[in-house]
């Protein structure tokens, strides 16, 4: 099981963590990378270094914990190593559920890899905005497999299908390009005008 985000002290450092857990125990863990600026996490929690990908019967699977999914260098980090599921804890304000599914439909196709958001629900952030869920599952190939109605609690079922997963790999191969070619040796020209 891959849960919620929680904060931890680690090392002497506050951190919000993403705990993966199996009938052993806690096997594994991401670390936020990015806490919050604009709901001013960042003034009490420091930023993580580490992203955990398990493996769990067949299936590979990283967690990036909510706002890190905007930084899309995080999930291509986790696409790099071949994952086939980017899970993503999340607490987003009702009026920013539209471009959050926007968000992992992308992120799910540039990827070649699922993309579940589990999106907290019935509270409210330190500004007075609404929590108030809207979990989802994108697949690789640009389609919602799950989405929640906003303010449904529960546990949700989505069958996924790993030959999507191979499908876009096969015909768009992001990824591989990415393995194969290093950014490294890209000019970028700045001219003044």
């Amino acid at each position: 099981m891959i849960g919620g985000a929680v904060y931890v002290n680690i090392n002497g450092k506050n951190v919000s963590v993403c705990p993966m857990v199996s009938e052993k125990g806690l096997i594994n863990y991401s670390e936020k990378i990015y806490p919050s600026r604009a709901t001013g996490e960042r003034m009490g929690i420091s930023s993580g270094n580490r992203l955990g990908i398990v493996d769990v019967n067949g299936w590979r699977v990283g967690c990036i914990i909510c706002v890190d999914a905007m930084y899309p260098e995080l999930p291509r980090l986790l696409a790099r190593h071949g994952v086939d599921i980017i899970i993503n804890p999340s607490s987003i304000s009702v009026d920013r559920v539209p471009l959050w599914r926007s968000l992992g439909l992308i992120r799910a196709f540039e990827n070649s890899a699922y993309f579940a958001s589990a999106m907290g629900t019935g509270y409210k952030y330190p500004d007075g905005r609404d929590v108030l869920g809207g979990s989802f599952v994108a697949s690789p190939n640009g389609e919602f497999i799950l989405t929640v109605d906003l303010g449904n609690e529960g546990l949700f079922t989505a069958i996924i299908d790993y030959n999507e997963i191979e499908y876009a790999r096969s015909r768009r191969g992001y990824v591989d390009d990415l393995r194969n070619n290093s950014l490294s040796n890209i000019l970028v020209s700045i001219t003044n005008a």
